[in-house]
């Protein structure tokens, strides 16, 4: 029996990037680089990094929205239901066609076949108005690579909504899961790792 009486499976889903210095991050972020430090016995690294490097969670203040807030404190928006919904369809007929499933839970993944697609904006209210708190992508963004106005970002972070990016789904099936996915507790930062995983919610 898992969280809030749901009953889970034993597997463990595995939804995290693996991080290392060749790892790619957007055009002009910093990437990983490890610097090993030699002192007597001890080995000791220092990082340098974006933490937007590999699969990590967009705050609302990565664009400036709801300064104040200290999300990190909040493991109720990244611990609980989640659903993962598969757009690969909907990229062949046309994102512009989509509609979003009913009910759905406060967290919600999408999972992309293309990997330059984003979520469509239009997506934005319906995701809004059904009380979502958590939205996760596969895909490096929730919007599209070509993006230059980062208009779904936008929607969202400004409603209060976090955004789980760079997630691996290639072991993940459309459907309802428990999600864990809380970040590092580094407070105030417009973004920060995350180790996430799956378990799949028994019928």
């Amino acid at each position: 029996m898992g969280n809030n009486g749901i009953c889970l499976t034993g597997e463990i889903i595995d939804i995290t990037m693996s991080a290392d210095e060749n790892t790619p991050v957007y055009p002009g972020d910093t990437p990983l680089t490890v610097k090993w430090l030699e002192k007597a016995e001890e080995y000791l690294s220092e990082i340098t990094f974006t933490p937007h490097v590999a699969t990590h969670m967009d705050f609302p203040l990565h664009f400036g929205f709801k300064k104040s807030i200290d999300w990190v404190e909040n493991l109720d928006i990244f611990i609980g239901e989640c659903q993962i919904v598969d757009f690969s369809e909907w990229e062949e007929i046309g994102l512009d066609k989509c509609t979003l499933p009913t009910n759905l839970p406060p967290r919600v993944i999408f999972k992309f076949k293309d990997r330059k697609q984003g979520i469509p904006i239009r997506l934005a209210p319906g995701l809004i108005d059904c009380g979502v708190k958590l939205l996760g992508t596969n895909n490096a963004s929730v919007d599209h690579e070509d993006s230059l106005t980062f208009d779904f970002h936008k929607a969202t972070l400004s409603a209060g909504i976090c955004i789980l990016e760079n997630l691996d789904l290639s072991k993940a099936s459309p459907g309802r899961y428990f999600l864990s996915a809380a970040p590092l507790k580094w407070s105030k930062l417009d973004a920060v790792p995350v180790r996430a995983y799956l378990m799949k919610i028994k019928e």
